[in-house]
């Protein structure tokens, strides 16, 4: 018979925690989704960041220039500390409309 341990509670992330930036398509599946992951450990913060103006790769690549990257914008991202952007999308469609090449071409960059 498998136990499981009952003492791991989940932490609040330290200050210096890095921190995984997620845009995605889904304004709550996918936040409900990460969510189960928040507090696992407290070297490590992830901050779901759900569409605004449409779930197209090039609107959310849009949305991280402006909440990322930009002076004006609700986060920043620290490479010091290991800060990471993830999109989170669906594949199916967008490859054949040609919309996922320039989100690649932007993550390289």
């Amino acid at each position: 018979m498998i136990t499981r341990r009952k003492d791991y509670t989940k932490r609040e992330p330290s200050k210096d925690a890095s921190k995984i930036y997620i845009v995605c398509e889904g304004a709550e599946t996918e936040k409900n989704y990460f969510s189960f992951f928040e507090g696992l450990s407290s070297n490590l913060q992830l901050i779901v960041i759900p569409p605004e103006e449409g779930t197209d790769p090039l609107k959310l690549m849009d949305l991280a220039q402006l909440t990322l990257l930009s002076e004006t914008g609700r986060y920043s991202l620290d490479f010091k500390q290991k800060d990471q952007v993830w999109f989170a999308i669906d594949t199916d469609s967008w490859e054949k409309e040609g919309k996922i090449q320039p989100l690649r071409d932007f993550c390289v960059d």
